[in-house]
């Protein structure tokens, strides 16, 4: 069950959010297609190593949990394929008013690179205060569009923090639109998508979106003609960032993210350093409390969210450096140094996850101890060779959306999208209003938008609680979540004043 911090809501009802959502124009799903891409701009803060700014890049939320897609030269030199900070730490900044300067609010840390293409991956991991991430982020994300469905003409919207001469401070978005200029390919593949969006310094790693919200680009570089005005800006094509993005979607709960620096595939394990003997790695679905594998395989069912690897070792002492490799086609995707506390001799396991599912793959996990390798074991989940990132599954039903203020259409900052426990009705959590009795829960960003942070099954009745402070509650129960219901289901939701 899923922890909110007020449990006493004032709520709407379902069906007529879910009628207002269906009944939305073609420019009322424009718009928020605009206003949901405003929310998913990140401001990027470049730091030097004593975290001040010395200057700034623009990123788009690509993941509920805080994933970033951007340009390498926003937090590193693409000629050395150095980053800024040896560790990758940038600071972020989010939109609450798009009118507003970002607010400065977390620290990510750079996943992946590729100086080549100029595109980069980084993630969220703390708080500016240094405060711990709650298991939900819930932030607002833009879903990956197929730049290769492009063509002369077509409609973009360029969203960024251009920052002419500022260095050190804070800036505001600017929104442009234009249209597919021309491209430029190599050996028959689109490298560049040319556009005549107006574009500026601190643009750079911005989204380019299409008319339904899709991010297809990720604006890099501009130029322009002095004598005829005319200024072309040039877009890196999404579908040269997918492979990036899986390789992102790798990552170890309740790590901070370390770049991955070891490059090679795996070799044959050297043997035991300074007597440290690994046994093989079983991998598996689960582990039990006495660190026995459930669901050990070595071929995973795609989808599947975590895999963990499990071992026995002895020879170990305390206080010695190891570190570990996790590798996804061959290449390293996520590694991680520490300082062994766990004893001579015993049984452990290390896991890898992505919440919505880990991308198909083959892959691979090797350990070092002072310096040398002890073991290493390999697995794959789905269809080894895929070059897609992962997409939401069509196992449940995801609702995301955006509740508004009934009388002026402003989002309601704090409203809460609450499905009950099967089984429990409205009239359950009035005579206790537990946290317990949420199945998942959405709460709205500053702009209104919610996702929830489980997904509805299909052929299941939920009840369903939606409100804010200071608005008319009703509720409605028995609520069924259809089998060919559409995943993510998009409501929209108008909320009106009173008690």
């Amino acid at each position: 069950m899923k922890k909110i911090s007020r449990l006493m809501l004032v709520v709407a009802v379902l069906l007529a959010a879910l009628s207002l959502g269906s009944s939305q124009s073609a420019l009322a799903i424009e718009k928020q297609a605009r206003d949901r891409a405003l929310a998913s701009a990140a401001f990027i803060a470049i730091l030097d190593q004593n975290g001040d700014m010395m200057g700034s890049g623009s990123g788009t939320f690509i993941s509920a949990d805080g994933l970033i897609l951007t340009n390498f030269h926003v937090v590193g030199d693409p000629e050395t394929g150095e980053l800024y900070r040896q560790d990758g730490v940038v600071g972020i900044g989010v939109i609450e008013d798009p009118a507003e300067p970002a607010i400065p609010r977390f620290y990510a840390q750079v996943v992946v690179g590729d100086p080549s293409l100029d595109l980069a991956v980084v993630r969220v991991v703390s708080y500016l205060d240094g405060d711990p991430l709650p298991s939900n982020l819930n932030l607002t994300y833009l879903p990956l569009g197929d730049s290769d469905t492009l063509g002369f003409g077509d409609d973009i919207i360029s969203i960024g923090f251009p920052g002419v001469g500022i260095v050190d401070e804070v800036v505001s978005l600017t929104y442009t639109e234009g249209i597919v200029a021309g491209f430029v390919s190599e050996g028959g593949v689109k490298v560049w998508i040319k556009t005549d969006a107006l574009t500026g310094p601190g643009n750079s790693g911005g989204m380019v979106i299409n008319d339904e919200g899709e991010i297809i680009g990720v604006h890099t570089a501009g130029s322009s003609d002095p004598q005829s005005a005319a200024r072309i800006s040039l877009e890196r094509p999404i579908n040269l960032a997918y492979d990036l993005i899986r390789k992102a979607q790798v990552t170890e709960p309740g790590q901070p993210i370390t770049p991955a620096k070891r490059k090679a595939t795996p070799t044959p394990a050297a043997g035991g350093a300074g007597g440290a003997v690994w046994s093989e790695f079983t991998f598996a679905t689960g582990v039990d409390s006495n660190y026995n594998p459930i669901g050990a395989t070595d071929t995973f069912d795609s989808g599947v969210s975590e895999v963990y690897a499990v071992y026995q070792y002895e020879g170990m002492e305390d206080g010695l450096p190891w570190s570990r490799t996790w590798y996804l086609d061959g290449e390293a995707v996520l590694s991680q140094d520490d300082i062994w506390d766990s004893g001579e001799s015993g049984s452990g396991w290390l896991s890898v996850y992505n919440d919505g599912g880990l991308p198909d793959g083959a892959y691979g996990l090797a350990v070092w101890v002072g310096g040398e390798k002890v073991q290493e074991g390999s697995f794959t989940i789905g269809q080894p060779g895929s070059t897609l990132p992962v997409q939401p599954t069509d196992e449940g039903v995801w609702i995301q959306g955006r509740i508004v203020d009934a009388d002026t259409g402003r989002g309601i900052k704090g409203a809460v999208f609450a499905a009950l426990v099967p089984g429990t009705t409205v009239a359950d959590f009035d005579a206790n209003p537990s946290e317990d009795l949420f199945y998942a829960v959405g709460q709205a960003d500053a702009q209104g938008y919610f996702q929830l942070d489980q997904a509805l099954e299909r052929g299941e009745r939920y009840s369903i609680i939606i409100g804010a402070r200071g608005y008319k509650r009703i509720a409605k129960d028995n609520l069924l979540v259809e089998e060919d219901t559409e995943s993510p289901l998009e409501v929209n939701i108008g909320l009106q004043r009173g008690r």
